[in-house]
């Protein structure tokens, strides 16, 4: 497989994903970036700030800003300032959010079931450590411009 066909996959497994989740979509009226924010949120308490979301999920602020106010107004999280930084805001999720997080928790382990399929679990583990120090190798080529 040729790098278009790794791209390919990954688009491909993205396109499961969607499908798998349009009914937690509806359910919630969310958007696949925003529930993707609330597992995010969810599975790493740690990351809880607007940075570490447009860090992590590789989008842009406007786009986490507009999705962080979506889901303030629709009741899913509530921020609080940092008290030694005004400017920056912890996101604290609810229990709509957690609802909606477990949610996808379950629909990405399906689809994960899905993929690896008839695939032997040391041939997944050895997957999973290339596409680690993959995306550990393209992280330090975007560090570096």
């Amino acid at each position: 497989m040729d790098t278009t066909g790794i791209i390919a996959s990954g688009t491909q497994l993205k396109k499961l994903i969607s499908k798998k989740s349009e009914s937690t979509q509806r359910r919630y009226h969310l958007r696949p970036v925003e529930l993707n924010i609330l597992l995010l949120l969810h599975a790493d308490p740690h990351m809880d700030t607007a940075r570490d979301i447009m860090n992590r999920l590789h989008v842009s602020k406007a786009h986490v800003s507009q999705s962080l106010d979506h889901l303030k107004n629709g009741g899913f999280i509530c921020l609080q300032e940092d008290p030694q930084d005004r400017r920056v805001f912890h996101i604290q999720l609810r229990q709509s959010a957690i609802d909606a997080a477990l949610e996808m928790q379950a629909v990405y382990a399906e689809c994960w079931a899905l993929a690896v399929r008839d695939i032997p679990q040391e041939e997944v583990c050895t997957l999973l450590r290339v596409m680690q120090q993959m995306s550990d190798n393209v992280g330090l080529a975007l560090a570096e411009g």
